[in-house]
């Protein structure tokens, strides 16, 4: 009985191995060794084994299993107890021939463990699975080939189940805010937590090279040191962590290490020595123009030498005054923003701030400060180092020809007529050929909106050009310019209106260029946008500021010169509108948004023009519009005026233009033409200085017809926009024989160069200019043999007086002084001042534009003008007539 119990013991030890081994098929049974068969043998660790659909002739490390091409094919092994670690096994695939997929599976207990293995179908080498089972009790190991050719397995090595992986926690993993200040650590602590499970090995707690760390209750501390396990366990330990004294100032980031075995944990600790305040501020603080000195500015200074270094600089920034500069506080953090720049030290000793204003004066202090964050340390006391400097004028649109009116409609707009205007674009960079495409905008739209409209563009070859898309990438949906040497260019701009809301009746608009950088770059850098509104009209027949007319007519100017339009005789202020005169080559009788009655009557006929003017000058029901009294032709290259033609009454050869309700319907034709009978044959235009030390005026005539008379107008410019009249009216004689006349110039006051222009009037209401002859005035006599008058501090007469719509009143002073005029209406209010400050010697004048002090227009009356300079006060009045 007892020999039976023992053959039963040893059979179950045999089917209940322990687990951890290795099987190496040594083995493996050789007979028909090339046959795939079902197999059993006793394996390394002296138990069964078997397969299915394997042959026994093929090796790797030593004999190894090959599995068939179809049918059942594993190897199993017998059960093992104790569970199961890692298994690891080498495979590669059989023989060379098919390309066939060569695929393993794995199963344990009858579970797939992890995802198929793909076997390289083209390569001869092993390849070493491992995979952690980590399954405990009794397990069954099977390996399938599932694919369709050959596979070799060998060497099947695995683990005991060891149970619950080793775990150290640490908490918390990140300690910040360590400091002192140079020379006197060490710093307070803080601690962490440590415990353990699971563990084979004690655990290591070591410190990084700046800190230093000991058990909580211990006296020392330690760079490193040791928590035993006990039974796989350390129990929570809380462990204390420190700055080291004796560091160099700085900041400290390093992790303290906390290991057992192969497992590894880390406490981030941060932590800074601090400085004192910077001894000393950077000295040779300056300022000069940044690389784009209209909106950058840079800074330059020298980094202090001695004493306690700064860690870096804070640069504030006004553009009010170094007054409006407040201090930075220790412990707060200046955030670096427009004007407000952070600068690390050591660095480059300059900063450019950029994105300034044009033409500001900006105010800079800089401060050297120590340590970071909550520690930051500032240098405050003392003379802070300050410096201030002016940005240069940015880019700009002068607006040297702007209409007041543009055609437009919401919505479908097929009544379309073209807008023009010559500006100057100033401060951009000198000799650049820059793209642009024009807009208009509201002035409420974003700075980058890039406007509404077509561009009709005037190009550098004199061509014109319409396009209906607008980009810097296509030819043709742009133009050029280029800038001359100070960055300025000056030209002809038109634009198209379409249909966008921006065009509705009524709008007030902004026109807007939209530029490269000119350097061929194919995005907007830079939009100028006029300072000027622009009304919008629409055509239309009611007495409306919304609605206008069509004003058209024929001149005998060449093609592609231009046609404004003024409400005065002298063509000062801005044109009432203004367009090109045909023919300028561009052909848009085909374009059906285009105003119909332009593209039949006025496109491609030489000397045509046509443009919208309109129908009364306040919201419905208001005064009308007082009518076209000056046609004024510009030269398509030089700007220049070419010839104009004026009517007093704004009624051309009895056609009117005062308050017109044509619309589109029954538009308006006047004529500006050199044909018929010319009312003046003018042979001579000079002036000289008198005896008496006036300018004389001469003019000799040849004929004379249907003149009513001559006026004479002054500037000391040559502009006769900005002209005075200056004589009044002197009758014609109207012979067809020579005739001569004569007009001395008495009313002036200051030495310089005037000039002079000779208007006819005739009695057809139509009139021409003659000039400018321009002299030199001295006021001690033409040719300097004449005795100088002595100087007498006065107020002299306005002049024109009566005037309309405004004087110049001049006025001479003995000595230097304080100059103040002002000018009262007949009830003694204060109509306008014009406090002249510190004045030389000499004379001089200021010029009163008719407006009140609040903008307003002045009327009808006499105005008493004061001036007081010293303890003396002068006075004269003048008249104006409306």
């Amino acid at each position: 009985m007892k020999k039976l119990l023992f053959i039963l013991l040893l059979a179950m030890m045999a089917s209940l191995i322990w687990a951890q081994g290795t099987e190496d098929f040594t083995n493996l049974p050789t007979d028909s060794p090339n046959n795939y068969l079902s197999r059993s043998w006793t394996g390394t660790d002296g138990v069964i084994w078997t397969a299915e659909g394997a042959r026994t002739s093929e090796t790797l490390d030593g004999k190894a299993i090959c599995f068939g091409t179809s049918g059942n094919r594993w190897v199993t092994s017998p059960t093992y107890s104790g569970g199961m670690g890692t298994l690891t096994f080498k495979y590669v695939r059989g023989f060379t021939s098919g390309q066939e997929s060569r695929k393993l599976q794995v199963y344990v207990n009858n579970q797939q463990i992890g995802s198929e293995i793909l076997v390289d179908k083209d390569s001869d080498t092993p390849v070493l699975y491992s995979q952690a089972i980590n399954i405990s009790g009794n397990v069954v190991l099977q390996i399938r080939s599932t694919g369709t050719r050959q596979v070799i397995v060998d060497t099947i090595e695995w683990t005991s189940y060891a149970g619950g992986d080793p775990t150290i926690t640490v908490d918390p993993n990140n300690l910040t805010g360590f400091s002192y200040l140079l020379g006197s650590g060490p710093s307070a602590s803080q601690n962490f937590i440590v415990s353990g499970s699971n563990l084979t090995e004690d655990i290591l707690i070591t410190a990084p090279a700046a800190y230093e760390i000991k058990k909580d209750g211990d006296t020392n501390y330690l760079s490193s040191l040791n928590l035993n396990e006990s039974g796989g366990t350390v129990a929570a330990t809380t462990i204390n962590v420190r700055l080291k004294e004796g560091l160099s100032a700085g900041s400290y980031s390093q992790d303290v290490t906390v290991s057992s075995g192969s497992k590894s944990q880390a406490v981030s600790c941060k932590g800074n020595v601090l400085k004192y305040e910077p001894t000393n501020y950077p000295t040779e603080f300056a300022a000069e123009d940044g690389p784009t000195p209209y909106s950058e500015i840079t800074l330059t200074w020298e980094r202090p030498t001695a004493g306690v270094l700064p860690d870096g600089y804070i640069i504030k920034a006004s553009d009010v005054g170094f007054n409006d500069i407040a201090d930075p506080a220790d412990g707060v953090v200046e955030t670096s923003s427009s004007l407000v720049r952070n600068i690390p030290a050591p660095s480059t000793e300059t900063y450019t701030f950029i994105n300034l204003n044009g033409e500001t004066t900006y105010y800079f202090k800089i401060y050297s400060y120590t340590n970071s964050g909550s520690d930051i340390n500032y240098k405050t006391d003392g003379a802070v180092p300050s410096v201030s400097h002016k940005t240069k004028s940015g880019p700009a649109l002068e607006e040297v020809l702007f209409p007041q009116y543009i055609q437009g409609f919401r919505g479908t707009n097929n009544d379309r007529v073209t807008w023009a205007a010559r500006l100057t674009l100033k401060n951009l960079n000198p000799n650049s050929t820059y793209r642009y495409y024009p807009g208009f905008v509201y002035d409420t739209d974003a700075l980058n909106y890039n406007a509404a409209g077509n561009p009709i563009y005037v190009n550098p070859d004199n061509t014109f050009t319409r396009a209906t898309a607008r980009n810097f990438t296509t030819a043709g949906n742009y133009s050029e310019f280029t800038t001359d040497a100070s960055g300025s260019y000056t030209g002809w701009f038109m634009a198209e209106p379409t249909g966008n809301e921006r065009f509705d009746a009524g709008n007030e608009i902004y026109f807007r260029l939209m530029l490269n950088d000119g350097d061929d770059g194919t995005t907007v850098a830079l939009r100028l946008t006029s300072q000027s509104s622009i009304k919008v009209l629409r055509f239309d027949t009611e007495t409306s500021s919304y609605q206008g007319t069509l004003l058209w007519g024929e001149t005998d100017a060449p093609g592609k010169y231009f046609m404004a339009v003024y409400d005065n005789e002298a063509g000062t202020g801005r044109p009432i509108n203004m367009n090109v005169i045909e023919s300028d080559g561009l052909d848009i009788t085909g374009v059906t948004q285009i105003l119909e009655y332009y593209r039949d009557h006025i496109d491609n006929v030489n000397g045509a023009w046509g443009l919208i003017i309109p129908n009364c000058l306040m919201p419905t029901g208001g005064p009308g519009f007082p009518g076209i009294k000056r046609l004024e032709i510009r030269d398509f290259e030089t700007g220049e005026i070419y010839s104009w033609c004026t009517s007093p009454d704004g009624i051309w050869n009895g056609v009117s233009t005062v308050a017109p309700l044509g619309g589109k319907t029954n538009p308006i034709k006047i004529d500006c033409k050199e044909e018929g009978t010319v009312p003046v044959e003018l042979s001579s235009f000079t002036a000289t200085i008198s005896a008496n030390n006036f300018v004389q005026l001469n003019w000799v005539t040849q004929t004379e017809t249907g003149v009513m008379g001559y006026y004479i107008y002054r500037a000391m410019n040559d502009d006769l926009a900005s002209a005075l009249l200056v004589s009044p009216m002197i009758a014609a004689t109207n012979t067809s024989h020579a005739q001569s006349y004569a007009f001395v110039d008495s009313e002036i006051y200051e030495p310089g160069m005037y000039y002079y222009w000779l208007q006819n009037s005739d009695f057809d209401g139509s009139s021409n200019f003659h000039g400018p002859i321009s002299i030199q005035f001295n006021m001690g006599g033409h040719d300097g043999t004449a005795p100088e008058i002595p100087l007498t501090t006065q107020l002299m007469a306005a002049f024109p007086n009566p005037f309309n719509p405004s004087t110049r009143i001049p006025y001479q002073l003995a000595k230097a002084g304080n100059v103040d005029i002002r000018i009262y209406n007949s009830r003694g209010q204060l109509v306008r001042s014009y406090p002249m400050g510190m004045k030389e010697a000499g004379y001089h004048a200021v010029t009163w534009d008719g407006l009140a002090e609040d903008g307003s227009e002045c009327g009808t009356g006499v105005y008493y003008i004061r001036m007081q300079t010293g303890d003396k006060s002068y006075g004269s009045k003048a008249v104006m007539i409306k």
